[in-house]
């Protein structure tokens, strides 16, 4: 271990078998995201926000579910951190540290997630300075910790220029305005809104130790003294007053009060305008309640006031104290980085959580763990839609029957699943691989399961690769007889590959699209068939991709070229790319197979395109979808590609829907 290593003291002692257990799955959790910064990102954030809502667990710090899914996925979700249990306690602490120091020892963390959180922990110091000595201490040591690595970093980094951050220094006094006045004549509060939000945006959310200083430098350009004290409740007003401020933080990132959290307690201020948010809707109740028996505050105050009490209580932060304007520019950026990382969740948890769903009522969870049953469905709507591009679009009709789509592509998990119940040995999944002479005695093309995937099965929720479009098409089949035998599917329904039509609606959305998206898993699909859905209008049946038509935002929804991760990534780590139906993934992480032959425009069902006796081993069928070593180009919902059904690829895999069998 490094010299940086991070020890904290406990009064409770761990048996060895106990700390091998903690390192066993430290190092699988750690080996299994090597490549994907984002998830080891987090996996620091959740390690430091354990560590910190532990020791101020008087301060009622763990009422949040955020801090605990570290801890969760250790023990098992029924197993909540017992903050009286020493022995949760020693536990919770040893796990956070170790993980700590292992990504660190291996160099895996960010130099801006260190940057962000010894900002937050140097903050969080000084407001609990005097009530809560224990937490003071750890946030000693974290902080010792990350700021030797940031020097770690910068001893290791090359000079590198940003010529947008440039850019921007030379044009802000005079180019930018806000509201028709340049930064230079805006208030305090104003100034410290729009250069954290230019900064984070310009930047990518990327930057070196040498940024930060450019910055300051960039805040003095506009009259803004980066040591000058500001309460961080002045800035919150000022945007809470000026709803056009407002919108400016949020400008270009992608988010909005709506997408966030108020139980996030790493971006605290964030939280505070969540809370906010949902005290003037859901929680109104409680603000009605208090006004029966005083009028003495005004009701915009009295929410703030709750506000700033539930961050507080949350967080050990106080936005009334005074930091520097140069501290609540990067608190402001913060904020923005790290709900773009909670955007990026850590999906080995959630793909585990049951999903509710409301529409009318709410739906119980059917399951908690990922069985065949639980597996979930997005409802599409019969109804127009507009498929193709490149002067080819058109209003497709053929789909007025109602069908559910697979929310993520199959992963290994599930595939596996096929595999052990013996699925590659039953020559009745396997009719034009047979005809073709590709399948026999169990095998095809010689293989018995995804070829070069055998690795990837450590990781249960990513999506499965390497399998030709038989082994789609005969997991499909296998998926119906198995549904059929377990009575959770109707007798008259079936599984199949999506029709390139089913796809590309699934992905746009029709001309008019759900108000709340119906999730479900299939055991009461059918039951949900006649569901009223309340609907309104696409406005952008012929968007380019699941989320619109910004090009701009695919390396923050998609797993592509430009997200730089490299390889797949556990479904779902994109959700906010999802479709207009819920369906994720269909932008990305891997191509996914019809079953369509490829034809030309216009779209005829009734051409042969969907008669799966065509299929040869020469016949072209449809891919969509794009995958993670796909530009942005190769994203767009009406792109189309297409290979011999014998191919197979380490970025290629599948989904399937259901409906009833005439439908199909």
């Amino acid at each position: 271990m490094g010299s940086s290593e991070l020890v904290l003291k406990s009064n409770f002692a761990l048996e060895e078998k106990e700390t091998q257990e903690i390192d066993l799955y430290i190092d699988g959790l750690i080996e299994s995201h090597r490549q994907n910064s984002q998830e080891l990102s987090s996996m620091a954030l959740e390690s430091v926000s354990l560590i910190t809502s532990v020791e101020a667990r008087s301060s009622g710090m763990m009422k949040q579910g955020f801090f605990s899914r570290l801890w969760n996925n250790f023990t098992g979700t029924n197993h909540k951190l017992s903050t009286s249990n020493q022995h949760d306690i020693a536990k919770s602490q040893y796990l956070s540290q170790q993980m700590l120091n292992k990504l660190f020892d291996q160099n895996l963390v960010q130099f801006e997630m260190m940057v962000n959180l010894d900002h937050k922990i140097s903050i969080l110091s000084q407001d609990i300075i005097k009530t809560n000595q224990n937490l003071f201490q750890v946030c000693n040591a974290l902080s010792g910790l990350f700021k030797e690595q940031q020097q770690i970093k910068n001893e290791m980094a090359e000079f590198r220029r940003n010529d947008d951050l440039l850019f921007w220094k030379d044009t802000i006094r005079h180019d930018k305005v806000f509201q028709d006045r340049p930064y230079s004549q805006l208030q305090k509060e104003q100034k410290i809104v729009c250069i954290a939000n230019e900064f984070y945006t310009i930047s990518k959310g990327k930057w070196e130790n040498r940024d930060l200083l450019f910055l300051k430098s960039v805040m003095e350009e506009v009259g803004l003294e980066p040591d000058e004290a500001v309460m961080p409740v002045d800035v919150l007003k000022s945007m809470l007053e000026d709803n056009k401020l407002l919108q400016q933080f949020f400008k270009k990132t992608g988010y909005d009060i709506a997408a966030l959290s108020p139980d996030i307690a790493c971006t605290p201020f964030s939280a505070c305008l969540a809370k906010l948010e949902k005290l003037e809707g859901e929680e109104n109740y409680l603000i009605e309640t208090i006004c029966k028996f005083t009028s003495e505050v005004p009701l915009a105050e009295l929410r703030l006031q709750m506000a700033m009490e539930y961050v507080r209580a949350l967080t050990s932060r106080d936005l009334k104290n005074e930091i520097s304007c140069f501290d609540m520019v990067m608190d402001l950026i913060s904020d923005l980085f790290m709900n773009n990382l909670e955007v990026q969740r850590d999906l080995l948890v959630s793909c585990n959580e049951p999903v509710e769903v409301e529409v009318e009522v709410q739906l119980e969870p059917n399951n908690t763990d990922e069985t065949l049953e639980s597996w979930q469905f997005c409802y599409v709507q019969a109804g127009n839609f507009v498929m193709g591009e490149d002067n080819k679009e058109e209003i497709c009709s053929v789909l007025d029957y109602p069908f559910w789509m697979g929310r993520y592509p199959v992963t290994n998990e599930q595939y596996d699943e096929f595999i052990q119940d013996g699925g590659y040995q039953e020559k009745k999944y396997w009719d034009e691989a047979v005809r073709e002479g590709v399948w026999e005695d169990g095998e095809i093309d010689s293989r018995d399961r995804p070829d070069g995937n055998k690795k990837s099965f450590k990781f249960p929720f990513y999506p499965v690769f390497g399998v030709s479009w038989y082994e789609a098409i005969a997991f499909t089949r296998w998926l119906t007889e198995t549904w059929h035998k377990k009575k959770v599917l109707p007798k008259n329904w079936c599984v199949t590959l999506p029709s390139e039509a089913q796809w590309e609606k699934a992905a746009r959305g029709g001309f008019e699209i759900p108000e709340q998206e119906l999730i479900c898993p299939v055991s009461i699909m059918n039951s949900m068939m006649d569901k009223n859905v309340r609907q309104k209008k696409n406005r952008s049946p012929g968007r380019c991709y699941c989320w619109g038509d910004d090009s701009d935002a695919a390396p923050e929804l998609a797993n592509c070229e430009e997200s730089a991760i490299g390889t797949t990534s556990a479904v779902g780590s994109f959700s906010r790319g999802k479709s207009p139906y819920g369906c994720e993934d269909m932008n990305g992480n891997v191509w996914e197979w019809t079953r369509s032959i490829y034809e030309d425009y216009p779209y005829d069902p009734e051409d042969g395109r969907e008669n799966l006796n065509r299929i040869k081993k020469s016949t072209n069928i449809i891919m969509r979808g794009g995958c993670f070593l796909s530009d942005e180009e190769k994203l767009r919902c009406g792109f189309r590609s297409r290979r011999s059904p014998h191919y197979l690829s380490n970025n290629l895999g599948f989904r399937f829907v259901a409906a009833p069998s005439s439908d199909l």
